[in-house]
């Protein structure tokens, strides 16, 4: 059961403002804090401790700010939100709310004779992490009872009635995929159902420093063919916010 008296807050990290702005408006007593050369707002959702972090697009922003904020303060609990592409392979849309359930850093691999359509998914000959008697190459685990909580609760929940909720892999990009046929080599290659720019560094630092991580993001666009007209990005920050309430409500369930 969660103790809300319990030292460590839950800290909450999106690329960019809009991602998270909706929670910021929810914040009770809200605070402003300089972290990691960052402003980092502070207060509480549901009567839960948090830092919602604005991180930055990218693997490096990302650790940095999340580097900067947990050797700040150490969190309990990592929440990450934001939008996505969504692989429609996966048999997902737009509008869906993806868990990741390992986050996979397409760039960490050798290169192989497809390497001119997707990266590649081929082991490293060594281990870019060491921690708990595991050895880890490109693909990073998010802890199965926080996903299973966090898919639960969101999909008993009425707001989310006929919304999808799927958990799967998610693959991490530093080049935005803008072509049909990428988008299907990087299905085929690692069966990911959503697409983003953070994710594989925020799970690469939950495990170094042993920490959960839930990562929650809701699909804008579809994974290939670049059409900005056909993204619903407001709708995708404004879903992604209201889930995280939702998993916010219902923290005194969670498998701390």
């Amino acid at each position: 059961m969660g103790d809300r008296s319990t030292d460590g807050d839950i800290l909450v990290v999106a690329a960019v403002d809009d991602e998270s702005v909706l929670l910021a408006d929810q914040l009770e007593y809200p605070g402003r804090q300089y972290c990691g050369h960052r402003d980092v707002l502070t207060g509480r959702l549901m009567q839960w401790p948090v830092r919602l972090l604005t991180a930055g697009v990218g693997l490096v922003n990302t650790a940095q700010a999340l580097t900067a904020a947990i050797e700040s303060r150490r969190p309990r609990l990592i929440i990450q939100i934001g939008s996505a592409g969504v692989f429609g392979q996966s048999g997902l849309d737009v509008g869906a709310i993806g868990l990741a359930t390992c986050e996979i850093d397409v760039q960490l691999g050798l290169e192989t004779p497809n390497a001119g359509v997707a990266d590649s998914a081929a082991q490293l000959p060594f281990a870019v992490l060491r921690t708990a008697g595991r050895a880890y190459t490109n693909r990073f685990e998010l802890p199965a009872g926080w996903v299973a909580w966090a898919k639960t609760t969101l999909q008993s929940h009425a707001r989310f009635e006929g919304v999808p909720v799927a958990d799967g892999p998610f693959v991490t990009v530093s080049t935005v995929t803008t072509t049909d046929r990428r988008a299907q080599a990087l299905y085929a290659e690692h069966a990911g159902i959503m697409e983003n720019m953070e994710g594989a560094a925020a799970a690469h630092l939950a495990l170094f420093y042993n920490l959960a991580l839930v990562e929650v993001r809701t699909a804008s666009n579809l994974v290939g063919h670049r059409d900005r007209r056909s993204w619903r990005l407001a709708e995708a920050h404004r879903t992604c916010c209201e889930a995280v309430l939702t998993l916010m409500a219902a923290m005194d369930r969670a498998p701390f």
